[in-house]
């Protein structure tokens, strides 16, 4: 249920599409740990992960609102989405994301760019997926 809620709001959203569009895309080009081409889940999250400093503003080990206040001063579109993810990946309900919870979060985009659900993008859907989210903006 919170995985469609997720993906609902990232579809509906505008500001908070290009931010996620952005980051993501930066993401899926991070993410071939191997260099074979394809990306998968777990690449992918791996890489994701490895953003969680960038969002852990104050440093203490979650995202949350502490976090989010600060960078919704100077980009509102980011907290927004920082606050869904607060909403979504929180899975103890303490209204903080630690990187365990991050890293295990859904990863509605990765989902989107799996076109035919094998568990890895190529690079044609990798090029399906960036033309999708340019027509969207």
């Amino acid at each position: 249920m919170k995985f469609r809620l997720l993906i609902a709001a990232i579809l509906v959203s505008t500001p908070v599409v290009a931010f996620a569009q952005s980051n993501q895309m930066e993401v899926f080009e991070r993410a071939d740990a191997n260099r074979d081409g394809l990306i998968t889940l777990a690449e992918f999250k791996a890489a994701r992960t490895r953003q969680f400093d960038r969002f852990d503003r104050n440093g203490d080990g979650a995202i949350s609102q502490a976090d989010v206040g600060r960078i919704a001063q100077f980009r509102p579109e980011i907290g927004q989405r920082l606050n869904m993810l607060i909403q979504t990946a929180d899975a103890n309900h303490d209204r903080r994301v630690t990187k365990p919870e991050f890293a295990a979060s859904p990863a509605p985009l990765f989902e989107r760019a799996d076109v035919n659900r094998d568990g890895v993008v190529d690079k044609a859907e990798l090029a399906v997926l960036r033309q999708a989210l340019d027509n969207e903006r």
